[in-house]
Protein backbone atom coordinates (compact mmCIF):
# COMPACT_ATOMS: atom_id res chain seq x y z
CA UNK A 1 0.00 0.00 0.00
CA UNK A 2 1.52 3.85 -0.89
CA UNK A 3 2.11 6.27 1.54
CA UNK A 4 -1.03 8.35 0.32
CA UNK A 5 -3.06 5.24 0.96
CA UNK A 6 -1.73 4.63 4.74
CA UNK A 7 -2.21 8.03 5.76
CA UNK A 8 -5.88 8.04 4.40
CA UNK A 9 -6.72 4.87 6.18
CA UNK A 10 -4.66 6.17 8.90
CA UNK A 11 -6.08 9.49 8.88
CA UNK A 12 -9.83 8.22 8.95
CA UNK A 13 -9.31 5.56 11.66
CA UNK A 14 -7.25 6.73 13.97
CA UNK A 15 -10.03 10.16 14.21
CA UNK A 16 -12.08 7.47 15.04
CA UNK A 17 -10.06 5.91 17.73
CA UNK A 18 -8.83 9.03 19.00
CA UNK A 19 -12.40 10.94 19.33
CA UNK A 20 -14.16 7.45 21.72
CA UNK A 21 -12.81 8.24 24.82
CA UNK A 22 -13.95 11.37 25.29
CA UNK A 23 -17.76 9.95 24.68
CA UNK A 24 -20.33 9.61 26.07
CA UNK A 25 -22.17 7.84 23.36
CA UNK A 26 -19.81 6.76 19.84
CA UNK A 27 -22.05 7.00 16.80
CA UNK A 28 -19.26 7.41 13.64
CA UNK A 29 -20.84 8.14 10.33
CA UNK A 30 -18.67 7.46 7.25
CA UNK A 31 -20.21 5.82 4.88
CA UNK A 32 -21.78 2.28 2.65
CA UNK A 33 -18.23 1.48 1.61
CA UNK A 34 -17.36 0.21 4.90
CA UNK A 35 -20.18 -2.59 4.15
CA UNK A 36 -19.46 -2.56 0.43
CA UNK A 37 -16.68 -2.16 -1.57
CA UNK A 38 -16.58 -0.51 -5.21
CA UNK A 39 -14.40 -0.27 -7.82
CA UNK A 40 -11.79 2.63 -7.62
CA UNK A 41 -11.98 3.07 -3.47
CA UNK A 42 -9.63 0.73 -1.95
CA UNK A 43 -8.06 2.63 0.82
CA UNK A 44 -11.03 4.28 1.42
CA UNK A 45 -13.22 1.29 1.75
CA UNK A 46 -10.90 0.29 3.85
CA UNK A 47 -10.99 2.96 6.10
CA UNK A 48 -14.43 2.27 6.37
CA UNK A 49 -14.67 -1.31 6.87
CA UNK A 50 -11.73 -0.52 10.10
CA UNK A 51 -14.39 2.15 11.49
CA UNK A 52 -17.22 -0.74 10.96
CA UNK A 53 -15.04 -3.69 12.77
CA UNK A 54 -13.84 -0.48 15.23
CA UNK A 55 -17.59 0.45 16.20
CA UNK A 56 -19.05 -2.94 16.70
CA UNK A 57 -16.08 -4.20 19.06
CA UNK A 58 -17.03 -0.75 21.07
CA UNK A 59 -21.01 -1.82 21.15
CA UNK A 60 -19.72 -4.81 22.85
CA UNK A 61 -17.57 -3.63 25.23
CA UNK A 62 -19.26 -0.60 26.05
CA UNK A 63 -22.93 -2.20 26.85
CA UNK A 64 -21.55 -2.35 30.25
CA UNK A 65 -21.99 1.21 30.77
CA UNK A 66 -25.18 1.65 28.89
CA UNK A 67 -23.24 3.55 26.15
CA UNK A 68 -24.92 3.05 22.98
CA UNK A 69 -22.89 2.96 19.52
CA UNK A 70 -24.74 3.67 16.31
CA UNK A 71 -23.41 3.67 12.75
CA UNK A 72 -24.58 6.03 10.26
CA UNK A 73 -23.61 4.48 6.38
CA UNK A 74 -24.65 7.41 3.99
CA UNK A 75 -24.69 6.42 0.58
CA UNK A 76 -22.74 9.17 -1.43
CA UNK A 77 -24.01 12.54 -0.79
CA UNK A 78 -23.98 15.91 -2.69
CA UNK A 79 -21.32 17.57 -1.17
CA UNK A 80 -18.30 19.24 -2.52
CA UNK A 81 -16.03 16.69 -1.76
CA UNK A 82 -17.86 13.67 -3.00
CA UNK A 83 -18.59 15.51 -6.49
CA UNK A 84 -14.93 15.56 -6.63
CA UNK A 85 -13.87 11.93 -6.55
CA UNK A 86 -12.73 11.34 -9.52
CA UNK A 87 -11.28 14.19 -10.06
CA UNK A 88 -9.32 13.06 -6.99
CA UNK A 89 -7.89 10.28 -9.35
CA UNK A 90 -6.76 12.51 -12.11
CA UNK A 91 -4.77 14.25 -9.95
CA UNK A 92 -3.44 10.93 -8.29
CA UNK A 93 -2.50 10.04 -12.06
CA UNK A 94 -0.53 13.27 -12.44
CA UNK A 95 1.05 13.12 -9.46
CA UNK A 96 2.33 9.50 -10.75
CA UNK A 97 3.38 10.91 -14.01
CA UNK A 98 5.41 13.17 -12.26
CA UNK A 99 6.99 11.05 -10.36
CA UNK A 100 7.74 8.52 -13.05
CA UNK A 101 6.86 10.01 -16.08
CA UNK A 102 8.14 6.98 -17.97
CA UNK A 103 6.82 4.33 -16.31
CA UNK A 104 5.20 1.20 -17.42
CA UNK A 105 2.01 1.68 -15.18
CA UNK A 106 0.65 4.15 -18.10
CA UNK A 107 0.72 1.36 -20.87
CA UNK A 108 -2.27 0.32 -18.27
CA UNK A 109 -3.88 3.33 -17.61
CA UNK A 110 -3.17 5.72 -20.58
CA UNK A 111 -3.88 9.33 -19.94
CA UNK A 112 -7.01 8.92 -22.55
CA UNK A 113 -8.22 6.12 -20.68
CA UNK A 114 -8.17 8.32 -17.47
CA UNK A 115 -10.24 11.01 -19.39
CA UNK A 116 -13.31 8.92 -20.10
CA UNK A 117 -12.93 6.90 -16.97
CA UNK A 118 -13.30 10.83 -14.81
CA UNK A 119 -15.95 11.95 -17.53
CA UNK A 120 -18.40 8.74 -16.84
CA UNK A 121 -18.10 7.83 -13.66
CA UNK A 122 -18.31 11.67 -12.23
CA UNK A 123 -21.90 11.15 -14.47
CA UNK A 124 -22.85 8.06 -13.01
CA UNK A 125 -21.80 9.73 -9.43
CA UNK A 126 -24.43 12.73 -10.25
CA UNK A 127 -27.09 10.05 -11.31
CA UNK A 128 -26.80 8.54 -7.48
CA UNK A 129 -25.71 11.74 -5.26
CA UNK A 130 -28.35 12.33 -2.99
CA UNK A 131 -28.96 15.50 -0.41
CA UNK A 132 -26.67 15.12 2.76
CA UNK A 133 -29.96 15.60 4.90
CA UNK A 134 -30.54 12.78 4.37
CA UNK A 135 -27.63 12.06 6.81
CA UNK A 136 -28.03 15.18 9.01
CA UNK A 137 -31.36 13.53 9.76
CA UNK A 138 -30.18 10.25 10.83
CA UNK A 139 -26.99 11.32 12.84
CA UNK A 140 -29.66 13.95 15.12
CA UNK A 141 -31.54 10.97 15.60
CA UNK A 142 -28.92 9.21 16.98
CA UNK A 143 -27.56 11.45 19.11
CA UNK A 144 -31.11 12.61 20.37
CA UNK A 145 -32.53 9.37 21.21
CA UNK A 146 -31.57 6.92 24.82
CA UNK A 147 -32.20 3.72 22.56
CA UNK A 148 -30.87 4.65 19.33
CA UNK A 149 -30.91 2.30 16.46
CA UNK A 150 -27.29 0.82 15.67
CA UNK A 151 -26.94 1.32 12.38
CA UNK A 152 -28.68 4.09 10.13
CA UNK A 153 -28.26 3.68 6.55
CA UNK A 154 -28.92 7.38 4.89
CA UNK A 155 -30.28 7.42 1.58
CA UNK A 156 -32.44 5.84 -1.10
CA UNK A 157 -29.36 4.49 -2.60
CA UNK A 158 -27.95 3.20 1.02
CA UNK A 159 -31.51 1.52 1.46
CA UNK A 160 -31.92 -0.36 -1.33
CA UNK A 161 -29.20 -0.61 -3.91
CA UNK A 162 -26.29 -1.06 -1.26
CA UNK A 163 -28.58 -2.88 1.25
CA UNK A 164 -28.75 -5.61 -1.34
CA UNK A 165 -24.93 -5.64 -2.22
CA UNK A 166 -24.05 -5.99 1.12
CA UNK A 167 -26.96 -8.83 2.10
CA UNK A 168 -26.89 -10.79 -1.20
CA UNK A 169 -24.11 -14.10 -1.89
CA UNK A 170 -20.86 -12.51 -3.17
CA UNK A 171 -21.58 -14.35 -6.23
CA UNK A 172 -24.12 -12.21 -7.19
CA UNK A 173 -22.55 -8.95 -6.26
CA UNK A 174 -18.97 -9.22 -7.36
CA UNK A 175 -20.20 -9.69 -11.01
CA UNK A 176 -22.06 -6.67 -10.50
CA UNK A 177 -19.49 -4.59 -8.77
CA UNK A 178 -16.98 -5.90 -11.61
CA UNK A 179 -19.49 -4.60 -14.12
CA UNK A 180 -18.84 -0.98 -12.85
CA UNK A 181 -15.28 -0.53 -13.65
CA UNK A 182 -16.16 1.48 -17.17
CA UNK A 183 -13.67 1.95 -19.20
CA UNK A 184 -12.39 -0.82 -18.38
CA UNK A 185 -8.66 0.13 -19.00
CA UNK A 186 -6.52 -1.62 -21.24
CA UNK A 187 -4.71 -4.71 -20.94
CA UNK A 188 -1.33 -2.61 -21.73
CA UNK A 189 -0.10 -6.04 -23.97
Amino acid sequence: MDSVAICHVDSQCLVAVECYPFCAVYRPSHSVDGLVSLPGNAPYDTSKFAVEGYADALRVELFVWDIPVSVINPSTMRTPLAMSFFEGHRRSWEAMQQEDPDGNWQRHYPREWLDDYVVANTKSLERIAQDPAYAIRDIRHALTLVRPRLRYQSGTTAKTLFWALWVMPEAWSHPFKKGLVRPRPPTGG
